[in-house]
């Protein structure tokens, strides 16, 4: 909707906006709440950042250099980790008019059934028609 609307809107031409919600979740809180929506129950351990640097540079070494294919953590992605990712949202939602749902709510709709009679219309992964 943020995309269709902006290029429908000249002042936004040249713009640059967070496009994300007003909820500011941790990582674990996000997984927590993804883990609920779909009723799955994991048990999340945290990990020291001297542990996770070394299976970083274990796990890259394994998959780059013996399995031929990148790993699926890096030492990249942990110093991501550690830095505030948070963006702000109300410029967009001003300027383009935009409402939207919590996280929560908004990964329910995502992830429902697929709507009788709404080919072509994407519901959520996989369900393009």
């Amino acid at each position: 909707a943020a995309f269709t609307q902006a290029i429908t809107t000249p002042s936004a031409l040249g713009q640059t906006w967070d496009l994300c919600g007003p909820e500011r979740l941790s990582l674990a809180a996000l997984v927590r709440q993804i883990l609920d929506v779909t009723g799955r129950r994991r048990w999340l351990c945290p990990i020291p950042w001297g542990a996770a640097r070394l299976q970083a540079t274990v796990l890259e070494f394994l998959f780059t250099r013996l399995g031929q294919r990148p790993s699926p953590l890096t030492r990249d992605q942990l110093l991501m980790l550690q830095e505030d990712n948070i963006g702000d949202g109300l410029p967009a939602d001003r300027a383009l008019g935009l409402s939207h749902p919590g996280f929560r709510e908004g990964l329910k709709r995502y992830l429902a059934p697929p709507v009788p009679g709404a080919e072509g219309q994407h519901r959520g992964p996989g369900r393009v028609r």
